[in-house]
């Protein structure tokens, strides 16, 4: 059966909606953590030390929440004599306490990310289509599978239980000198924390920041999420992660 005209329907109801979070980890007990609801925060230092010391880009990032930008032309003007000067190489800017700040990075899953695997005339199976072999080697064997909506709505809960600021966001992926990306930065609006070079377009990522760590063991507890939550081997994943979706109807 051809399935287009359903897929074309459901992008229509859920367009960019977010149906599932991922959070892959490289241990099994890491995984428990997370199902626990202990989320370990690290931070942009972390990341650009990572690809520093292991020549690893993935996992790492050097360029990290910084703003690299082109030389531009300078004009100096000394008496009546106009001087342009052309410095050479690249300018990297950075908010200085933006490495030290704690993120959470997961992947996001919308429903273009799931073909329908069966339809009975009113409901579907729709399963990943996702690649996610890179993410695998990026991240590791296991993966927690989330709920998005409840997850975001339990973390500000424990963001005004702890009376702090954070953000969750999604990140876009732009060129390095990106005009908006740019601007963002420029202005320290806290977008500036949700962009990465289009190198990572495949993470699909999704990250938590918040202001400063609850405790010295850089943990942001949440309560246990089992209820909204599930973890299986990465090999696992698209035989695990089928969603039913009723009430589909095509229009004569």
């Amino acid at each position: 059966m051809n399935y287009e005209n359903i897929m074309d329907i459901l992008k229509k109801r859920y367009n960019n909606k977010v149906l599932m979070i991922l959070k892959f980890t490289s241990r099994e007990d890491f995984s428990e953590d997370v199902l626990d609801g202990n989320l370990y925060m690290n931070t942009a230092k972390f990341f650009r030390e990572y690809e520093e010391e292991h020549n690893i880009k993935g996992i790492g990032d050097k360029n990290e929440l910084k703003l690299e930008m082109l030389p531009q032309m300078l004009t100096i003007n000394i008496g009546d004599k106009e001087i342009k000067l052309k410095p050479t190489g690249n300018a990297v800017f950075e908010y200085d306490n933006d490495k030290e700040m704690p993120m959470y990075c997961m992947t996001y899953l919308t429903i273009h990310d799931f073909d329908i695997i069966e339809y009975d005339g009113s409901n579907a199976l729709i399963g990943l289509n996702l690649d996610i072999d890179m993410l695998s080697k990026d991240f590791g064997e296991y993966v927690t599978i989330i709920n998005g909506d409840e997850l975001k709505k339990r973390i500000f809960i424990k963001l005004e239980e702890y009376d702090m600021e954070g953000v969750f966001g999604f990140v876009k992926y732009e060129e390095k000198y990106d005009v908006k990306r740019t601007e963002k930065f420029l202005s320290g609006s806290i977008d500036r924390f949700l962009y990465k070079d289009k190198y990572y377009e495949y993470q699909k990522e999704c990250r938590l920041i918040i202001d400063s760590y609850v405790d010295d063991d850089k943990y942001f507890r949440i309560g246990d999420i089992r209820d909204i939550a599930k973890s299986c081997k990465t090999s696992e994943l698209k035989e695990e992660l089928i969603i039913k979706i009723e009430n589909i109807q095509i229009q004569d």
